[in-house]
């Protein structure tokens, strides 16, 4: 037999000595596979969650249209008389998602719940859709004011507008996402979300093919709408750095070192608990005191007491990951008592002076529940002298509690004495039945919207309707977030007898650092600063 010549056995060697290379290249390119199909069809759940979420918005949205026009049909008084001005008045309070109803004859709108009586109807443009005996309008002028352009929805002699701010329930897309709410055919589109730019649809209303992208639709069964999405499909390598190397660790060590860094990340975590319930238990958990100042006159009317945490190694933890941290230990009672009793202790002396001061206090919907915090409220009002009118209590829209209950709760307070406002209005989920139900002794306008006063952006249209409804209710009303004068001027035109937090009115200190006249006002009468 002929012996294999040098050249083979050399070649073989070879192959021998990298063979484990090959081996650890193998593994780590089917791992890499992997991972990537893995965040391809992360982010087609992704967008398939997204488009669901989004369809079944829009069907309330339609939904809330359809039973507007019908309740329009159904009233019985003359059209565009005082009987019926009021139903449609009545209509448009109750409903979430409608801005305006009226009467519209032969194209021509003749009266609606806002402008009343139209002096010279304006004959409307042709729809840009009829469907089922619908006529739908896409951003025309609105019925009273044609510097406001509005989407509009007609049935028989009826007209609604739907409200600019029915869709801001609707997170915003992540990413690449981008959405469009359309007709079933695709030629209307009702509203555009997120990176739909460059998101073209065919002939049959699908998304046109676009090179790295995942697209999606969905269609609803009682109404001519549909939405498609479409997102970047997702690389591997566009995800963080550190979950490339992670991956890559996987592959040529095995989970060794990842889940050394997971439980080196567990275990800083599980020693920032053990801090904090130490920090609570002892009581070093600090407060500052935010100015909250009348626009009008920009007099100090009372303060807002903001928890602050620093731990005994000298870093500074931020509320939001304490107080959350707090209440997953079943902590969220006991930080708030401790808030209760500092912000007491602190600010009793000016409390105490019987001028209308008062002190805001922060509780989540589950301490407003929670019948042994009302009654600890109650008892330490009574032990440091302070009067329960004097003490504000703020709570978010953002609960799982039945409104009952919490109707129940409110109610107990305001019998107390207590005044509750309702934090970060706007962000939530109320209108005006809602707020209607609730015992509520002022509103609180989230910041995002005082940044938006002013500009030309979605949420600046929501500012006029949150005034309206605290109008309507007859409840004061504060801004969060005033941070420049153009601000502050305007919400004191919309609501002259409105109250403003923010940088501008003064900045968080501690109690012994607020100015001690009520006014705080320099010689050009601009705000003092706080600290």
């Amino acid at each position: 037999m002929r012996k294999p010549s040098a050249r083979w056995r050399s070649s073989r060697r070879a192959l021998h000595l990298s063979a484990p290379y090959l081996l650890g290249t193998a593994v780590v390119l089917v791992t890499l596979g992997a991972a990537q199909l893995a965040v391809t069809q992360r982010a087609r759940v992704d967008l398939a969650n997204y488009t669901t979420g989004l369809l079944v918005h829009a069907e309330d949205v339609a939904r809330a249209s359809v039973d507007g026009l019908n309740r329009v049909l159904r009233i019985s008084a003359e059209p565009c008389g005082p009987s019926d001005l009021a139903e449609l008045r009545l209509i448009a309070f109750h409903s979430r998602y409608i801005k305006d109803v009226g009467r519209v004859i032969s194209g021509r709108p003749l009266c609606t719940a806002m402008w009343g009586r139209l002096p010279t109807p304006v004959k409307l443009a042709p729809p840009h859709r009829v469907v089922r005996g619908y006529s739908l309008w896409r951003s025309v002028p609105a019925p009273g004011d044609d510097r406001i352009k509005v989407d509009l929805a007609s049935y028989g002699n009826a007209i609604v507008t739907t409200a600019p701010t029915a869709f801001d329930r609707v997170s915003m897309p992540v990413g690449s996402i981008g959405a469009l709410v359309i007709s079933r055919d695709g030629k209307h589109h009702f509203q555009t979300f997120g990176d739909a730019f460059d998101l073209t649809l065919g002939k049959d209303g699908l998304a046109a093919p676009l090179a790295g992208h995942i697209s999606t639709r969905a269609c609803s069964n009682e109404f001519d709408i549909c939405v498609v999405s479409q997102a970047r499909a997702g690389s591997l390598w566009g995800q963080p750095s550190w979950t490339v190397a992670s991956i890559l660790a996987l592959a040529l060590v095995g989970g060794g070192s990842l889940g050394a860094l997971l439980k080196v990340s567990q275990g800083r975590r599980r020693a920032l608990h053990r801090m904090l319930a130490r920090a609570i238990r002892h009581g070093d958990i600090d407060l500052v005191y935010q100015p909250l100042r009348r626009l009008s006159d920009r007099r100090m009317v009372g303060v807002e007491a903001l928890a602050r945490w620093r731990t005994l190694a000298g870093v500074d933890v931020p509320p939001d990951t304490f107080v959350p941290m707090a209440e997953e230990q079943g902590l969220g009672t006991a930080l708030a008592k401790l808030v209760i009793v500092k912000s007491l202790e602190e600010m009793g002396p000016r409390l105490r002076r019987g001028d209308g001061f008062y002190a805001s206090i922060n509780l989540s919907a589950q301490d407003i529940l929670d019948s042994e915090l009302r009654h600890f409220l109650s008892e330490q009002t009574e032990a440091f002298g302070v009067s329960p009118a004097d003490v504000v209590l703020e709570f978010t829209e953002r609960s799982t509690a039945s409104q009952q209950d919490l109707a129940d709760a409110l109610g107990q307070l305001d019998q107390a004495g207590f005044r509750v406002y309702l934090d970060d209005f706007g962000t939530g989920y109320s209108n005006f039945a809602y707020l209607a139900d609730l015992p509520l002794a002022g509103l609180k306008m989230d910041r995002r919207f005082t940044r938006a006063m002013g500009t030309l952006s979605p949420a600046s249209y929501a500012v006029e309707a949150i005034c309206a409804m605290a109008k309507a209710l007859s409840l004061p009303l504060v801004a969060e977030g005033v941070e420049t004068e153009m601000q502050a001027l305007a919400m004191h035109r919309l609501v002259p007898e409105a109250v403003g937090q923010g940088w501008l009115l003064g900045k968080p200190c501690k109690a012994d650092s607020l100015p001690d006249d009520m006014l705080g006002l320099t010689t050009n009468g601009s705000p003092a600063p706080a600290c």
